[in-house]
């Protein structure tokens, strides 16, 4: 069983972590796992760990002019 902390898929940059959204933008954990449930925001999870693509991070999280 591979650890998640040197999993390829963790470690590229192309990916976040949940727990790491609300510290980027201003929104809470339970509004993330919402839009996560509800397929707003396409996510892949790794046991405990779940990861969002940051292209569908910023889709998601874009400011409405």
């Amino acid at each position: 069983m591979s650890d998640l902390a040197t999993h390829p898929v963790t470690d590229h940059p192309e990916w976040i972590k949940q727990a790491e959204i609300p510290k980027l933008v201003p929104v809470g954990r339970t509004t993330v796992a919402r839009m996560i449930e509800s397929g707003d925001l396409p996510a892949v999870r790794f046991g405990k760990t779940v990861l969002i693509k940051y292209t569908d991070f910023l889709a998601a999280f874009r400011p409405v002019a």
